[in-house]
């Protein structure tokens, strides 16, 4: 077949330094940078020679991802911005102080999360950070350690799973595969054992028909002849497998998840000039690959002729960009890898000024506002052998004239600079280069991003994932970079606004301060419904604006929330546990009176305002479904505990929500907070939601929201086991409406905000449960209902005893045998609601018990302990389960359901 090349140019910010995305600040430029202290030391973080430990502070920084430049103000991190040096030890490698800031940048994905210090001195005095870098895709296989049950023991631990045979980042080739337990012993697993791999559209393939098993050391392998079949039957892209080892005896039991990869694409680039030319004086750089959807993060090095290579890359839209700490993210670019892809080749254009020796940021101000330097091209391409996706039809949809490129000139008091995407993978960059005169108070900038792919693609999370970015340099003290995809920006909303007013009264003192920088957009997948980027520049500031506000994890107990850490058994978030003020009198969702959450699993929420001086005297937090117009809340925030110790910023180290109004949302929720205070001699002000003060998390402004399935009236009454504090039953609104449409009564769901333990475990004390769409469920009592004593109550303490009493009715050759009786009925009841529940595509897996429950559903006989044990039980045959379906410890008393159940 004839292979076609599809070419798309690939958006290179070729015009300013970014910050990091996660919120980070950036100076102004123009101050002699520091070195970069690169670190011999291995990958392990160790702390690095230190002064004495009187002159020694110590803290911990906020996580960071793999593959990213992280620029953090000095001041922010209670630091002089005047500081000597750092020196970075363990997994990051180079680190600087440059222009009142930290910089830092982070290795690619290993599989497993990573660490490591940075010691800045500043004086006579040392301080030591620690840094953790989380892992984005998990290499080594999730053990489902679920618990506690009703009798409250220690969860037990799995045995660790060892799998030989896999490449870097799990890639699954034709090399032999062994999978083996660690310190199990000779177990017989032969014949209940189970294995599973998805992939793309759904595909499903079981191990069982490719493994072997070996009694000597337990362990199960794959032949190279086996693994050519396998690869075979298995899609390209991301898989995750699951396994299920089970004992003859069914008296031994674990389960685990994994992440792998099926030939991914090989994306070969290069480094270039404006004119075509090789570049090959970067030799030793970084260039760091980040997955907006399937979290896929890498890092590759460029070398002596200016190339660079990916492998197995998946499906997905990507960021590139270097590693430069002193010009981040001023080479970089964005593609997208369509499924069937399996080579690309990517070109990013190094621009003229990189390429001279001087390269401080000083330089590099002055170039970009020169007028002989080349500031705006299109720069870069990406040729692939995938098929991109099909032509889409979008009706009358009416893209109107303002949607164009656009700059409007300055006209002394503002300027407006825009960049909209056009055609296939076409960047459209527009620099920006503005004059603030000599005596200027502040500056006020608004930057927006509209795209048309909302509602109906972003809502879909589809391929049509444009993306864009925005960079303004030369204001002081402020970093307004970010960089970001529509599915994840746009999921609320069709436009997004940030407002800012920065003071330039000392730099505009004595002589005028140019502003330069870039809007970015591009076409992703076709080159319909285009995106825009914009940016305003005013010599005046309007009122009371919010220049950001964030939501951080962990809280104040250092637990992780909002968005599970270990998502082996999670869907990922963020998730945010709305608790509903107005009692619903009517409909399916009428709620009952609360119990409340009351305190438990708060979240610290920060808020940056300007202008700096103003006197805030209320904050206001709303939420709504598609961006605007929030539902404010009464409650003044400013009545819980906060700080106001740097200037323009207030900080809630234990916020709780308040109550909303209104019905629940099946979709994705926006919030905005509202200031209201009062700037000099003005009256009280309020800012516009409109203009800012969506409040982000990790980079992401829609958030799943979470309601109390405990509080429906329908469901009130279907609850049992106890409450844990904060609520046990937070679930997505399409979870609620499955168990509304069930008969099932459920115990745990997830808790608020899906506070998590340190360790990745739920706060209820779960392996999962973390995502508002997991819920623990009585069995089927065998009568029609799911009464506690057969449903499971005390670990299953009455369906042992009514095996064990069906038992003795065989051993004894009972005339009447009621027990039994009762005892098929309970294995037909929960055969039924088993295979009917698996069989739904949006069941992801359910765990049944181990033990005597696995023994009586699955392979129908009397267990071990019985009086007739190992004997068939007379009128049930053996069950082919659903491959979804598992068996693990500690569900004796429930089985547990994990659903797609999110918008």
């Amino acid at each position: 077949m004839k292979t076609t090349l599809l070419t798309m140019a690939v958006a290179v910010l070729a015009s300013a330094l970014l910050a990091a995305c996660g919120g980070g600040t950036q100076a102004p430029p123009g101050s002699a940078p520091v070195a970069e202290a690169p670190s011999s030391t291995p990958p392990i973080a160790e702390a690095p020679p230190s002064a004495p430990a009187a002159s020694v502070k110590r803290f911990q920084l906020e996580e960071v991802k793999p593959a990213e430049v992280v620029i953090l103000s000095l001041q922010d991190l209670g630091l002089p911005a005047d500081a000597d040096s750092v020196t970075p030890s363990g997994a990051i490698s180079n680190a600087l102080l440059m222009d009142g800031t930290l910089r830092f940048s982070t290795p690619g994905d290993t599989g497993e999360d990573q660490e490591a210090t940075l010691e800045i001195k500043s004086g006579a005095a040392t301080t030591i950070s620690h840094v953790l870098i989380r892992s984005q895709r998990l290499t080594a296989a999730q053990a489902y350690d679920d618990g506690p049950e009703e009798d409250g023991l220690p969860v037990p631990e799995s045995p660790r799973l060892t799998v030989d045979g896999l490449g870097p980042n799990n890639t699954i080739t034709d090399a032999p595969l062994t999978f083996r337990l660690q310190g199990v012993g000779a177990l017989d697993l032969k014949d209940n054992s189970e294995g599973l791999v998805i992939g793309a559209n759904n595909v499903r393939v079981s191990l069982e028909d490719f493994w072997s098993f070996n009694p000597v050391d337990s362990s199960f392998s794959i032949s190279g002849p086996a693994m050519q079949r396998l690869l075979s039957a298995l899609p390209n892209g991301a898989l995750t497998i699951g396994l299920n080892f089970v004992s003859k005896d069914s008296e031994f039991a674990v389960a685990y998840d994994m992440l792998a990869i099926r030939r991914g694409a090989k994306v070969s680039g290069r480094l270039q000039s404006l004119n075509g030319d090789s570049v090959t004086t970067f030799a030793g750089r970084k260039i760091l690959l980040k997955g907006y959807n399937a979290r896929m993060r890498a890092e590759a090095v460029v070398d002596a002729n200016g190339t660079f290579t990916f492998e197995n890359v998946i499906p997905d839209t990507y960021f590139l960009t270097w590693n430069d700490l002193r010009n981040p993210y001023i080479v970089s670019g964005s593609m997208a890898i369509f499924k069937n892809t399996t080579q690309a080749s990517v070109t990013l254009v190094v621009p003229p000024n990189m390429l001279e020796a001087n390269t401080s940021s000083a330089k590099l101000a002055a170039q970009r506002a020169g007028a002989g330097t080349p500031l705006s091209y299109v720069s870069g391409y990406v040729t692939q052998d995938g098929t991109p996706p099909p032509p889409r039809d979008i009706g009358t949809t009416e893209i109107t004239p303002s949607a164009r490129s656009a700059t409007r000139a300055a006209d002394g008091a503002s300027a407006t600079f825009s960049a909209t995407s056009n055609g296939l993978g076409q960047d459209v960059i527009t620099n920006i280069n503005f004059t603030v005169p000599v005596g200027t108070k502040s500056v006020g900038v608004k930057m927006t991003v509209f795209t048309y792919e909302y509602p109906q693609y972003t809502r879909q999370q589809s391929i049509y994932n444009d993306t864009w970015a925005y960079s303004v340099v030369g204001l002081p003290a402020t970093g307004l970079s970010a960089n970001g995809s529509v599915n994840h920006s746009h999921y609320t909303q069709g436009r997004t606004s940030k407002t800012v007013c920065v003071d330039v009264t000392e730099q505009t003192r004595n002589a005028a301060l140019t502003v330069s920088g870039f809007v970015h957009a591009i076409n992703i997948g076709d080159y319909l419904l285009p995106t825009t980027t914009t940016v305003e520049l005013t010599l005046a500031c309007k009122g009371l604006s919010v220049s950001s506000a964030r939501f951080l994890s962990p809280n104040a107990n250092a637990h992780p929330i909002l968005n599970p850490i270990g998502t082996g058994a999670n869907l990922p978030g963020p998730y945010l546990s709305i608790q509903q003020s107005d009692a619903l009198p009517f409909g399916p969702y009428r709620l009952i009176q609360r119990s409340g959450s009351g305190a438990s699993h708060t979240i610290p929420l920060e808020i940056t305002y300007k202008p700096a001086d103003a006197k805030i005297t209320e904050v206001h937090i709303g939420i709504s479904p598609d961006g605007g117009d929030p539902a404010f809340a009464a409650d003044n925030l400013l009545g819980q505990a906060h700080t106001t110790d740097t200037p323009g910023k207030i900080k809630f180290p234990r916020l709780s929500l308040p109550t909303f109004a209104g019905s629940m949302v099946n979709g994705m929720l926006a919030v905005t907070v509202r200031i209201t205070g009062t700037v000099g001699d003005t009256p009280a002000i309020s800012s516009d939601p409109a203009e800012g003060g969506k409040v982000e998390f990790d980079g992401a402004t829609a958030f799943t929201p979470l309601y109390l399935a405990a509080d429906v009236a329908s469901l009130s009454g279907r609850r049992y086991g106890s409450r844990d504090a904060g609520g046990d039953s937070w679930a997505t609104q399409r979870t609620i409406n499955w168990l509304s449409n069930k008969p099932y009564r459920f115990d745990d769901i997830s808790g608020k905000h899906v506070t998590q333990t340190a360790n990745g475990r739920s706060i209820l004390g779960h392996e999962g449960h973390s995502d508002g769409q997991q819920i623990d469920m009585r069995y089927a009592d065998g009568r029609g209902g799911f009464g506690d004593a057969l449903g499971g109550q005390g670990n299953g303490a009455q369906i042992k005893k009514l095996i064990d009493d069906a038992a003795a009715e065989v051993a004894g050759n009972a005339a009447q045998k009621p027990s039994l009786s009762a005892l098929q009925a309970w294995i037909a009841a929960n055969r039924a609601l088993l295979d009917r529940e698996a069989a739904h595509a949006s069941t992801r897996v359910i765990y049944i018990g181990d033990s005597f429950i696995r023994h009586v559903l699955v392979d129908a006989k009397f267990p071990l302990g019985a009086p007739a044990a190992s004997t068939s039980i007379p009128g049930v045959t053996a069950w082919t389960k659903p491959k979804n379906i598992r068996a693990v410890p500690r569900h004796l008393s429930h089985w547990h359901i994990s659903i797609s159940a999110h918008p």
